[in-house]
Formats: C-alpha cells, sequence, structure tokens
C-alpha cells in the first residue's frame, strides 16, 4: 500500500494566522484519485487516520495550542503543582535531617549480631 502524510503546514497556518479553506477538499479529492493511505496532521477529515501528539492532548506545553489540536487536559497546571511538592518534600527531609528526625531509630536496618561479629573478624586479620 502507498501511504502519504499529510501535515507539517507553516507556522502562520497551523495557528490560524491563514485561511488554509478548501485543505480538506485537496485531500478527499487526491485520495479519490491515487486510492492511497493518507494520516492527517491538521489536514482534515478526508484522511483515513488523525494523527495528535500525546503533548497536545494532555496540554503539556506554555506555547500556543496549534490550530489543527485539542488539548483534554492541563497537564502543565499539573507539573507546575507537583513540582511545587517536590520541593516542599525535599525541603522537609533536610529540615528532619538537620533537626536530627531523620533517620529515626524506626527508619534504621538492624544487622543480626553474629553476622556483626563475622564482619569484625573479616577486617581485623
Amino acid at each position: 500500500a502507498e501511504f502519504v502524510v499529510l501535515g507539517g503546514l507553516p507556522y502562520d497556518v497551523q495557528y490560524g494566522d491563514l485561511n488554509e479553506d478548501g485543505f480538506d477538499d485537496i485531500i478527499v479529492t487526491g485520495r479519490a484519485v491515487s486510492g492511497s493511505i493518507r494520516i492527517s496532521l491538521g489536514s482534515g477529515n478526508g484522511c483515513d487516520t488523525q494523527f495528535l501528539f500525546s503533548d497536545d492532548i494532555l496540554g503539556e506545553y506554555e506555547e500556543r495550542l496549534p490550530r489543527h489540536a485539542k488539548a483534554y487536559r492541563n497537564f502543565l497546571e499539573e507539573y507546575r503543582r507537583l513540582q511545587l511538592e517536590r520541593i516542599a518534600a525535599f525541603r522537609e527531609y533536610i529540615d528532619d535531617v538537620n533537626e536530627g528526625k531523620f533517620p529515626a531509630h524506626s527508619n534504621l536496618v538492624a544487622m543480626n549480631p553474629g553476622e556483626f561479629e563475622a564482619f569484625r573478624a573479616l577486617i581485623q586479620d
């Protein structure tokens, strides 16, 4: 089978500053003539498949969303929230270490006394 990937629109078309009316008509007409499989990245419904980056679907970046894309979630805000939580967690850890609260006795792993004696004997030889 023949594959044709349609996309790569100029920046000004992607972001809606130019009118690309009729682009979908070109796709539909081209398909009827060649019979090839078309993969669309903003090329319209006349293609066989629709392609969209996960960054667009999840809303992961600050740049203006391309006209051909749709964000279904706002992960950027969630990432920002999580970063603040990371910073807070590390600050709490540092404070606990500096105040002698970590490690607590419950965080320590004890060695079997027999194993410790065997280790001590090994390094003293």
